[in-house]
């Protein structure tokens, strides 16, 4: 019988088999050096931000879009375009990425974890929940370029949506983020947020210099937006490509791994409640704050989902079916062998993939 890697034997790949994400071709060559031709290199006007704005607004099904020069941004935006500050709480699912916290403490607010369904990962009548009690709604889309759920887009069914264009994601300008909403006042403020807070001449539509909030300089960069709406131009063909692998084997070669290994309120950052410059805001601006705790043993279901769960990396374009059929001969090869694979349960391996499958590290 063919050998586990695991127990001695010889891998079935090796990582350098494994080609880099995103997929950069002439076309994205041809989208940067656009770039130089124009002659803009950054401003919130400038045509590549416009024209993603325009053309990722018009893909989800929104009136309004912002770029960012992250998802964190996006979703910090979201929450200051709603007037989120001191004194208010924000519900946060507990099986999710920091930043849809910490997002939360940048508006000086206080996070409030919620823990997740256990058989779909989320809470379906959320909506139905939030329009009863009059709470609005951000969608932490960040990962979900081109999902859908029923016959719409994510990020096109509440009152804002944040996405990122990090090299990870499937929508990807190497950096940046995406926000999304219909609401023309939100448009507008999350529009100075996005800048210094400057207010702008209704006549001749240019800055007065004059901050009347405060903004956090969030603007995208013209490359980065080229990158990605040259991206965009394939999203859904990458989209359809993708395979979902569920479970594999790292040491036979597999870029599989782990990212969230514990629900976002056991991190030290709520167990401490130090907050920014350790002052122990914002929880300590208020009496309900400071009896809030977070006891990781609250969420279940998420702890669960962090034991469960497996990130599978590579399988992206331009890896084809030839590395798909060695990925698949390696999950073949230890489900047939569960016993021997069992008996290195407790090995010292850390199953994690390189930041280099992203071009990055």
């Amino acid at each position: 019988m063919d050998k586990l890697a695991i127990d001695g034997g010889k891998p079935v790949l090796r990582g350098e088999e494994v080609m880099p994400w995103p997929v950069l071709d002439e076309r994205d060559r041809e989208a940067v050096l656009r770039v130089f031709d124009n002659g803009y290199l950054c401003g919130p006007d400038a045509p590549e931000v416009r024209g993603l704005e325009a053309e990722w607004g018009d893909y989800v099904g929104r009136k309004h879009c912002l770029t960012t020069n992250s998802g964190t941004a996006a979703l910090h935006m979201a929450l200051s375009a709603l007037n989120i500050g001191p004194g208010d709480e924000v519900l946060v699912p507990s099986y999710t990425f920091l930043a849809s916290a910490s997002c939360v403490l940048h508006a000086s607010a206080v996070p409030v974890f919620v823990d997740v369904d256990r058989r779909t990962c989320t809470m379906d009548p959320v909506v139905d929940i939030a329009r009863k009690h009059k709470l609005y709604i951000i969608e932490d889309a960040c990962q979900a370029h081109g999902a859908e759920y029923g016959e719409k887009k994510v990020g096109s069914f509440v009152d804002l949506a944040a996405f990122s264009l990090n090299s990870s994601k499937n929508l990807t300008g190497g950096e940046g983020g995406l926000l999304v909403m219909d609401d023309d006042q939100y448009y507008m403020r999350a529009k100075m947020l996005r800048m210094f807070g400057d207010e702008i001449d209704d006549e001749t539509q240019l800055r007065k210099y004059n901050a009347s909030i405060l903004g956090y300089q969030y603007r995208n960069l013209e490359m980065p937006a080229a990158l990605a709406r040259s991206q965009l131009q394939r999203l859904d063909e990458y989209n359809d490509w993708r395979i979902a692998v569920e479970k594999a084997l790292f040491k036979e070669g597999v870029q599989v791994g782990q990212w969230q290994t514990m629900p976002v309120p056991a991190q030290d950052l709520f167990q401490t409640k130090k907050g920014p410059s350790a002052s122990g805001y914002p929880w300590s601006f208020t009496e309900a704050g400071k009896k809030i705790r977070y006891r990781a043993e609250d969420y279940p279901n998420a702890i669960d989902f962090c034991k469960r769960y497996t990130v599978v990396a590579g399988i992206h374009p331009p890896n084809d079916k030839e590395l798909m059929a060695k990925y698949a001969r390696a999950f073949k090869r230890g489900f047939a062998q569960l016993n021997t694979v069992m008996e290195h349960a407790d090995d010292e391996i850390v199953a994690h993939y390189t930041g280099k499958i992203f071009r990055a590290e």
